[in-house]
C-alpha cells in the first residue's frame, strides 16, 4: 500500500495552489472531484484499484464499521460519510 495520506497531502497541496491562479480553474475544479473519492471504496469512486477506505474497512465483518464502541464514539462509517 502505497502512503496514502502523504499522496492526499500532496494533492490538496496542488489544489490550494491550482486556486489561488485564475487561469488554473478548470483544473482545480477537477482535481477538487478527484479528491473526495479518497474516502470511498473504489468501486463507489469508479477507481480500478483500492481506495484508501479499502485498505481501511479490509477484513472488517460487514456491520463492524457502524459499530459505535461507547455513547460518545463515533462510527468507522460516521468518518468516511457525514
Amino acid at each position: 500500500m502505497s502512503d496514502i495520506a502523504a499522496d492526499y497531502e500532496l494533492q490538496a497541496d496542488r489544489l490550494r495552489r491550482l486556486l489561488k491562479a485564475k487561469k488554473t480553474f478548470e483544473p482545480a475544479m477537477e482535481l477538487a472531484l478527484v479528491l473526495p473519492a479518497v474516502t470511498h471504496t473504489g468501486v463507489v469512486s469508479g477507481s480500478s484499484s483500492p481506495a484508501f477506505c479499502d485498505y481501511v474497512l479490509e477484513g472488517l465483518a460487514e456491520g463492524d464499521y457502524s459499530v459505535m464502541p461507547t455513547e460518545k464514539d463515533e462510527t468507522i462509517a460516521w468518518h468516511f460519510f457525514p
